[in-house]
């Protein structure tokens, strides 16, 4: 039979609502700055980019290019892959093993209000291509969900 120190059981329990305290707004922290890094931008009505940037210039980030289809001939496309620093400019990274023709190019400020985008080689599974490059500016959180309804 396992007896236990009261005085020492109830000081242990004392720490357990300080300690979830403290995890729930490390949680916060890490949540808030993840979001505040991603951000969407749009060409158009049709084509939108979502990156997630790089966090240091060793590192890769995550973007995501989308044509939404407004016709029922028409399918959606997308393209999406790694996106490494290049001095002012970010470019696809390409796996080693993986031998494509697909260039994305962005330049301009990811935390800014518009940046440039150049594509090519981008085709879908039908060998069309796509031609996502242009003048892509920042949404809002309005914006989005204005977008995200109409579809």
């Amino acid at each position: 039979m396992v007896l236990y120190d009261s005085e020492k059981l109830g000081r242990s329990l004392l720490l357990l609502p300080a300690c979830g305290f403290i995890l729930s707004l490390l949680f916060l922290v890490l949540c808030t700055s993840i979001d505040t890094e991603a951000a969407t931008f749009a060409r158009d009505a049709k084509t939108e980019l979502s990156v997630d940037p790089p966090g240091s210039p060793d590192a890769s980030g995550i973007f995501g290019l989308a044509y939404f289809a407004d016709s029922l001939g028409e399918e959606d496309f997308d393209f999406s892959g790694n996106l490494k620093l290049d001095g002012k400019l970010y470019r696809l990274e390409e796996p080693s093993d993986q031998k494509t023709n697909a260039g994305v190019f962005i330049e301009g400020d990811l935390e800014g209000e518009q940046v440039e985008v150049k594509t090519s080689g981008l085709t879908d599974w039908r060998k069309k291509e796509h031609d996502l490059s242009g003048t892509y500016r920042k949404l809002s959180n309005t914006e989005l969900q204005q977008r995200a309804q109409q579809r």
